[in-house]
């Protein structure tokens, strides 16, 4: 609250006025990013008619950085309250890019999305996919678990189905891709894995990442962060080890762009690279806690009021820390469950530095840690079908929101007929995010649909 960051920096003068121009600026930054991705259940040629009136104020109060931002709130790098910035962003993990490359816009969302409190759905994260598929079952569809899609299929151009295990599905309306703009359209750091064929596709995947004729040029807007995730569970409830109902982001620094610097420049790899898989001393080495710019820490079941329901006595906690792809790269290609000795043990290291971290922030913990699993980029790519590890889909930069092609080519009717998307992509990260954009995608299938989708809603 306000309350409680102006009395952390109650000997800073100017604290207050800089926090009223920083609440003016989120202000401007959510009303035009509703605008934004208003625009989006418009047709793309409506969308691009409206954006040419539109673009000075989303240039203005948009896609600025969020470092940007805090500049023009007298809160920049080096001045006298450039650590009550840092204080304010603190929460930059969630969409997992540091301030001098996140736009301001997405900052503003996420930032008011907590104002008042959180939301977490009773039951846990799974009660969100068990309401969908009850809905989709309800209306007449069916939903198959196990069954990757390899391909969308054309027909002149046109989307008209799907391939899954070989078996092709053909599609009564429309084609609409969850799977990610890099999935659908293809990355140059996973050639060959998209869905659409890529001379089909290209015209779409151009309006983002530019023009790739020859071949080889990377990415404009790569793949989001990469993570490792340790999953904790306990022998004793929440309120018996004093557990609270929130998320805790634990910093290196409040000059995040610096921290994430250091954390890019580590290399933890190039002494082992050439060593075969194995080796005693091939895997790569583990960073120090100091060297993370970031550590989250929270609790399901302090969140989810039916826990001690169905879970009496016991509690669970995860702790997530930013890694790099490259890290895990020696396994790439070896098989969920069977990646070798080296991997478990390269695990192994990183579940003691994670436990490290909960014990430092929840020292009632120790002694009581009954369960742990610890989940790396590949867990991610097998289980999420992501290309790099990447837990938050494309990268929330700047350049992914820069202008109107931009916006186009995350739009949720493709430049392919028959194709639409749907998924955080189409917006940014989160699930109310992800929710949305199929509400988006819906209307530019059919109007009526959403139509009906909103009277179900007000009868339930």
């Amino acid at each position: 609250s306000d309350r409680n960051v102006l009395a952390a920096f109650k000997d800073t003068p100017r604290a207050k006025q800089a926090l009223y121009q920083y609440h003016i600026q989120e202000l401007f930054g959510v009303l035009v990013s509703v605008v934004a991705m208003g625009l989006k259940v418009l047709p793309p040629f409506l969308t691009r008619i409206i954006w040419v009136f539109f673009d000075p104020i989303w240039r203005r109060f948009g896609t600025p950085s969020v470092a940007t931002v805090l500049d023009r709130c007298g809160m920049g790098k080096g001045g006298p309250l450039a650590k009550l910035g840092g204080a304010l962003v603190y929460l930059y993990g969630d969409y997992g890019t540091n301030p001098a490359r996140a736009p301001w816009w997405l900052h503003s969302l996420v930032s008011t999305h907590y104002y008042g409190g959180a939301f977490f759905p009773t039951g846990g994260s799974s009660s969100i996919a068990k309401t969908m598929v009850a809905a989709i079952t309800r209306n007449g569809g069916h939903v198959f678990v196990r069954t990757p899609v390899s391909e969308i299929v054309l027909e002149n151009g046109r989307a008209v189905g799907v391939k899954a295990k070989g078996v092709t599905v053909g599609a009564k309306v429309a084609v609409i891709s969850d799977a990610g703009f890099r999935n659908t359209f293809g990355t140059s750091d996973a050639p060959g894995k998209q869905l659409v064929d890529p001379v089909v596709g290209e015209a779409q995947r151009a309006l983002l990442q530019g023009s790739n004729e020859n071949g080889g040029a990377p990415d404009k807007v790569g793949a989001a962060l990469c993570m490792v995730y340790l999953f904790v569970g306990l022998d004793k409830s929440d309120e018996e080890l004093g557990i609270k109902a929130r998320n805790v982001w634990a910093l290196k620094d409040f000059d995040h762009d610096a921290a994430f610097h250091s954390f890019n420049e580590l290399d933890l790899v190039s002494s082992t690279a050439d060593l075969e898989l194995d080796d005693p001393d091939g895997a790569p080495t583990i960073p120090k806690m100091e060297d993370l710019p970031a550590v989250f820490l929270g609790s399901a079941s302090a969140k989810d009021g039916d826990w001690p329901r169905r879970n009496p006595g016991k509690s669970a906690m995860t702790v997530l820390v930013p890694v790099k792809a490259e890290w895990f790269d020696r396994w790439d290609g070896t098989k969920i469950k069977n990646r070798g000795d080296e991997y478990k043990a390269y695990k192994s290291a990183w579940k003691e530095l994670m436990l490290e971290a909960l014990y430092k922030h929840w020292p009632e913990t120790k002694g009581h840690v009954v369960y742990t699993d610890v989940a790396t980029p590949l867990s991610n790519n097998f289980y999420l079908n992501s290309t790099r590890g990447e837990v938050y889909g494309l990268e929330h930069t700047v350049e992914r929101y820069d202008g109107v092609d931009a916006m186009v080519a995350l739009h949720p009717q493709t430049a392919v007929p028959g194709l639409y998307m749907t998924g955080q992509d189409v917006l940014c990260v989160g699930i109310v995010s992800a929710l949305t954009s199929g509400f988006l995608t819906t209307a530019r299938v059919s109007y009526k649909a959403i139509f009906y989708a909103a009277l179900e809603m007000i009868g339930s």
